[in-house]
């Protein structure tokens, strides 16, 4: 028996996640516990760890925060970590000072 899957790409800006990632959740009546969240993870040391973790606060990831925050609080949702950045020789230091130079203010 088959099962339906369904891959969503949040057209919001990342530290917005939550509204489409809920949005689309209840929408399909698909309880927190049955998201599987996709996200990059500055404190991996090398490029590609992946890291899956059953639930969890949101370790300074605004992406995470969001939809957290979108969820009532509620930090009962799996999520895959992906390491990046820091296995190419960047600290988190370096990726933030990235972010804030190409901020359009739209945020």
């Amino acid at each position: 028996h088959g099962r339906k899957v369904i891959l969503a790409k949040p057209v919001t800006f990342m530290n917005n996640s939550g509204e489409s990632v809920v949005a689309l959740a209840r929408y399909y009546k698909v309880p927190p516990q049955r998201v599987l969240v996709i996200a990059d993870d500055l404190d991996q040391p090398q490029v590609g760890t992946v890291k899956l973790k059953q639930r969890g606060g949101h370790g300074g990831h605004n992406g995470l925060r969001s939809i957290i925050q979108h969820l009532g609080g509620s930090q009962d949702f799996p999520r895959l970590k992906i390491g990046e950045a820091q296995g190419l020789g960047f600290t988190p230091k370096d990726c933030a000072a990235d972010v804030q130079m190409y901020s359009t203010g739209n945020e």
